[in-house]
């Protein structure tokens, strides 16, 4: 059975089922949802306080009706990890890493995390580290194959400038740096 509950802040405007849909109280019609680059859906619905109309996360606004206000600091999870399914029964409040937590544990997202080792200076942070599915050509930003970055190594080995490779393979002197230093690219073994 579908129970419907009213939307926080938009009480006597707004209802959230706890199927995961909006409506509009006076009219009946539910608010049609769209999902974001990322796969949550949204809802274009008024935002009082802004004077205007705003895009909410539908497992946020179901959330806050049928959970209670968010608690500060924390994100919704969705338990079965599909984005899509905004009942009431497959939502929770958690803390982010619990929500990162679960997204490992339901192999949502992928725990292989590679770094150079290099550190920048006086952050004490970690520098060019990448999930390892995006590691090389598989990243979509990547200007050259492994094979030119072999290639790139075997050339610093031998003493070649890097502004004539950085010229040569089209890109700039700080990423044939970066190479050299292991900053991107550290997959790649250095000679």
């Amino acid at each position: 059975m579908m129970i419907w509950k009213p939307v926080l802040g938009l009480e006597g405007a707004y209802e959230a089922s706890s199927a995961g849909d909006i409506r509009n109280i006076k009219t009946g019609v539910i608010r049609k949802a769209s999902p974001t680059y990322k796969g949550y859906l949204t809802v274009q619905i008024p935002c009082p306080m802004e004077g205007r109309h705003k895009n909410r996360t539908v497992h946020g606004v179901v959330a806050e009706a049928f959970l209670g206000p968010r608690p500060v600091g924390f994100q919704v999870n969705h338990l079965d990890g599909n984005k899509a399914n905004n009942a009431v029964e497959n939502l929770e409040w958690v803390t982010p890493s619990q929500n990162m937590r679960h997204a490992f544990s339901a192999g949502l997202r992928k725990a292989s995390y590679v770094t150079s080792g290099s550190r920048r200076p006086g952050s004490g942070r970690k520098s060019g580290g990448v999930y390892e599915s995006q590691l090389g050509e598989a990243n979509p930003n990547s200007r050259l194959t492994e094979a030119e970055v072999v290639q790139i190594l075997a050339k610093l080995a031998s003493g070649a400038k890097q502004s004539h490779l950085a010229a040569e393979y089209g890109v700039s002197k700080p990423m044939i740096h970066a190479i050299k230093s292991g900053t991107r690219w550290p997959h790649i073994p250095r000679p």
